[in-house]
C-alpha cells in the first residue's frame, strides 16, 4: 500500500484526533493534565507530524488543477497518466516534509 493510499484512507474523525493531539503536544489549545486519547501504541509525536503531512497533500495545487482542466480533453490512456502525474506532484510537494522527519535536509 502506497504512503498516498494510507494517509487517503484516514477519516475525518481520524485526523480530528490527530489534530487534537498534536495540538496538546505543541501546547496550543491543550489544556494542562489533559487525557491523551488512546493511540493504539503509537508515537503521538509521529501522528503529530503525519498529520501534518496528509494536510499537505490535500492542499490545492494550481499545477493539479491545471491537469484536471485538461483531463477531459485527452484519451483514456493520457487520462491515467494525468491521474500518476498528479499524484507524483503532490508526494513531491510533501518530500521536503518527510526528508526532514527522517533528519535528512
Amino acid at each position: 500500500m502506497e504512503l498516498s493510499e494510507i494517509l487517503s484512507s484516514i477519516s475525518d474523525e481520524d485526523m480530528k484526533k490527530l489534530q487534537e493531539t498534536a495540538k496538546s503536544l505543541l501546547g496550543s489549545g491543550g489544556a494542562a493534565g489533559q487525557q491523551m486519547p488512546n493511540l493504539g501504541g503509537m508515537d503521538p509525536q509521529m501522528l503529530g507530524q503525519i498529520s501534518k503531512v496528509a494536510s499537505m497533500l490535500n492542499r490545492p495545487d494550481p499545477r493539479c488543477d491545471f491537469l484536471m482542466a485538461l483531463k477531459p480533453l485527452l484519451s483514456r490512456d493520457k487520462q491515467g497518466r494525468v491521474d500518476e502525474a498528479m499524484q507524483l506532484l503532490r508526494m513531491l510537494s510533501v518530500l521536503p516534509r518527510i526528508m526532514e522527519l527522517g533528519g535528512r535536509k
